[in-house]
């Protein structure tokens, strides 16, 4: 377990700390991702469906770094949505990860926003087994790979620690470094 493998739910609940309209939660989707005419959701109901699915991503994230296991009735409904294929990777690295399959008419949009979300609660899933099988959970052995709020007071992005204690986001490591 690494970086790798959380960033997809570290993205996404990052980006959701800057959303201030719908077309800042477009952000999220590529350019060609962002056509919702014609058959499929609306946008309107493609970003709520984003919105609240992101709530419930950031919500079992909390419950398991606090100790609590997160809620299989809230992540397994979008897992089971998800359709995966192995995917060949860069230098023989392959990956299992949810395909962007579209459902039967669904636009671009639509299509785009649940491989958002399914991928984002696949990698959280895969998250919550690793820590709910250190032997130390709800606490972390030390030195164990775990993804922690920035050490920033008052940040709010999560980063990925290889050595289980907070580090500087990006953007934090960004602004001490163009300090001086």
């Amino acid at each position: 377990m690494g970086p790798d493998e959380t960033a997809d739910f570290i993205r996404l609940l990052n980006s959701a700390l800057d959303w201030t309209t719908d077309e800042s939660m477009l952000g999220v989707l590529p350019i060609d991702g962002r056509d919702f005419g014609g058959q499929g959701w609306s946008k309107l109901k493609a970003l709520t469906y984003l919105g609240n699915n992101v709530d419930i991503l950031r919500r079992n994230y909390v419950a398991l770094e606090t100790g609590s296991a997160p809620d299989s009735g809230e992540i397994n409904p979008i897992l089971e949505t998800a359709r995966l294929k192995f995917v060949p990777g860069k230098e023989g690295r392959s990956r299992l990860l949810p395909a962007l399959i579209a459902a039967s008419g669904d636009n671009p949009g639509t299509s785009h926003i649940r491989w958002v979300v399914q991928r984002a609660f696949y990698s959280f899933a895969r998250y919550a087994e690793f820590r709910c099988a250190d032997p130390a959970w709800p606490e972390a052995t030390p030195f164990r790979f775990r993804v922690l709020p920035c050490a920033e007071n008052g940040c709010g992005y999560l980063t990925p620690s290889g050595g289980g204690t907070a580090v500087l986001c990006a953007a934090c490591l960004f602004e001490v470094e163009n300090e001086s």
